[in-house]
């Protein structure tokens, strides 16, 4: 699959990151070439180690919707067997949710699409690799992890809780045994009550260390998440995203304008800039207002919709903030304003597609 300018450019400073993380040591690496990527928006910022794993690289390829972020992360596999000096790397890749992790599952098993055709190229064809899903990791043997390159997909839910003795990821098994009988010991690792070492997937990770690649990275921004990642051990993790929360160790930033110009997007994209918050949820309201009269000529039940995206609660724009912005000062009906956050889901209950 022949891959988009952007894209050859983005996975081409991923791996010089790389390389030169080995020679130059991580930050220096990043400032190198985070600073001077002309894709880069977000250029300037330091780097900041993943607590509990300070010798792992972690950056993030932001990339907008609909950029081709799957077939990179595929193209990733081989620059992060390079850094990690693994001829068979153990790939543990991290999906939003069971549908996608299902979809990213059978795409990878399938060996004539563009996703496994990709890793299949790049190390030496279908029968060296090996694809698990999270769930069927009991059947994963020591030949699947030594011989070959094992990509395991799974969703953050499964792995991510404060209590591991809910989740059978964390959770002794015989079925690993094999794997463990030349496995020294480490503080990554968990045991039992009665102190022996747990033949549990978690541990068998930690030892291992594996690369990760996070898709939908911002999904993975909370106090647990990286408990979790510091759990796993990993020895690299690249995060592909469209909407990375704050500047943390964005490598790569690809803008919409580009995939527009590569022909990714075949929608119209116009941009207006603002110089405040106010000004610009004033734009939009406009704008909606205008598109909305545009609609009521054609002869359709057409009703344009704004999305506003506002900051975390413990930011000053943050979604009560806005609602009440709109309702007093663009004089806009609660009724007509919905909020979709983790907690709140009030999209969940209303058809939009219904004529009223």
């Amino acid at each position: 699959m022949h891959l988009k300018s952007y894209q050859s450019e983005s996975l081409n400073t991923l791996s010089q990151f790389l390389r030169d993380s080995h020679i130059y040591g991580i930050s220096d690496a990043y400032q190198t070439h985070a600073v001077n990527n002309e894709l880069n928006n977000y250029s300037g910022t330091e780097y900041v180690p993943l607590n509990g794993v300070e010798d792992a690289p972690y950056v993030c390829i932001r990339i907008p919707t609909g950029g081709g972020k799957t077939i990179l992360a595929s193209h990733t596999i081989k620059h992060a067997s390079d850094y990690v000096q693994k001829e068979h790397p153990i790939v543990l890749w991290l999906v939003p949710s069971d549908t996608i992790r299902s979809q990213t599952v059978d795409a990878l098993k399938n060996p004539s699409h563009p996703y496994r055709a990709v890793i299949d190229s790049q190390f030496g064809g279908s029968g060296n690799v090996r694809i698990f899903d999270v769930e069927d990791f009991a059947t994963i043997t020591p030949t699947d992890l030594s011989d070959n390159v094992a990509i395991i997909v799974g969703t953050v839910q499964a792995l991510r809780i404060s209590d591991t003795n809910k989740r059978k990821v964390y959770a002794h098994n015989e079925h690993l045994e094999p794997h463990f009988t030349n496995i020294t010991a480490t503080d990554k690792m968990e045991y039992s009550d009665d102190g022996r070492l747990k033949y549990s997937f978690m541990n068998l990770m930690a030892h291992h260390r594996p690369v990760m690649i996070l898709d939908e990275g911002h999904r993975f921004k909370s106090k647990l998440s990286e408990e979790l990642l510091a759990r796993l051990n990993p020895g690299l993790v690249v995060e592909f995203t469209a909407t990375p929360k704050g500047k943390k160790n964005v490598l790569v930033s690809v803008p919409a304008t580009t995939l527009r110009d590569e022909e990714m997007i075949k929608l119209p994209i116009k941009l207006s800039k603002h110089t405040d918050w106010q000004l610009a949820v004033n734009g939009a309201v406009a704008k909606r207002d205008e598109l909305a009269t545009v609609c009521s000529h054609t002869g359709e039940k057409i009703r344009p919709i704004v999305l506003f995206q506002a900051e975390n609660k413990d930011k000053t724009v943050n979604v009560e903030l806005l609602k009440q912005h709109l309702i007093d000062v663009e004089k806009i009906n609660p009724e007509k304003i919905a909020i979709a956050t983790g907690e709140q889901r009030e999209l969940d209950k209303i058809n939009i597609m219904a004529d009223d």
